[in-house]
């Protein structure tokens, strides 16, 4: 399968189950604090429910950040008129597929600007490593040493181009890449050490929103109690 129907395929299931997540977060959370503003002690709350809230809350967001992942990667890649994913199959020899990628650029069958790369398998299905480069003379895999070890054990070599090469966009891509491997096979690319800062997206927005509209909530409330 190309990397495109895999990366459609990983959007469609995380959206799908980060907005079931987030619903149902959201309606836990809208409950927590209902039942504390009920109490009248929403200052001395037991520190159980203090830490349940901040564990909802949590969860919340971390569903609303699957759901802006998932969000980016369509609208700036796969249906975005100039968004591109090009497949490499991968020998096992670093060099040969930085001269491809290099090919590439030089015939202008890629665009001319910054990319994302993943390193996968497909039988078992692996993922090995995504990264960011600017352009192509950046790319060298001999100093990219995670790149240079992925490239040995993968199959394909991914390269995911979104609408724009600014650099704010192709970390952000990298992090909803890496975020959408996670959720689909329960774990990080197994050379990234650690998520990215994720773009804030509409569900995140709409949860900071929420939190706003609590925190007035709660501003009114105060002088009633006092």
């Amino acid at each position: 399968m190309p990397f495109a129907d895999k990366l459609d395929r990983m959007c469609i299931a995380a959206d799908r189950d980060a907005r079931n997540l987030l619903r149902r977060h959201v309606h836990d959370l809208s409950l927590l604090v209902a039942a504390a503003l009920k109490t009248g002690k929403w200052a001395d709350l037991p520190v159980k429910s203090q830490l349940l809230i901040h564990e909802t809350a949590d969860q919340a967001v971390d569903a609303a950040d699957l759901a802006d992942a998932a969000d980016f990667v369509s609208t700036k890649v796969l249906s975005a008129d100039n968004g591109k994913v090009v497949d490499l199959k991968s020998n096992g020899d670093f060099r040969t597929v930085q001269d491809r990628i290099l090919d590439l650029f030089e015939t202008k069958q890629v665009p001319a600007r910054g990319f994302v790369y993943v390193a996968w398998s497909a039988r078992p299905e692996e993922f090995l490593y995504v990264g960011r480069a600017k352009d192509s003379g950046r790319l060298t895999l001999a100093a990219h040493g995670k790149l240079a070890h992925a490239t040995a054990s993968a199959s394909t070599v991914s390269l995911v181009f979104p609408t724009q090469s600014r650099d704010e966009t192709i970390r952000s891509l990298e992090a909803c890449i890496i975020r959408l491997v996670e959720h689909a096979t329960g774990e990080l690319p197994k050379l990234n050490a650690r998520r990215e800062r994720l773009p804030m997206g509409n569900s995140l927005q709409q949860l900071e929103q929420l939190g706003g509209f609590l925190a007035n909530i709660a501003k009114r409330i105060t002088p009633l109690a006092d």
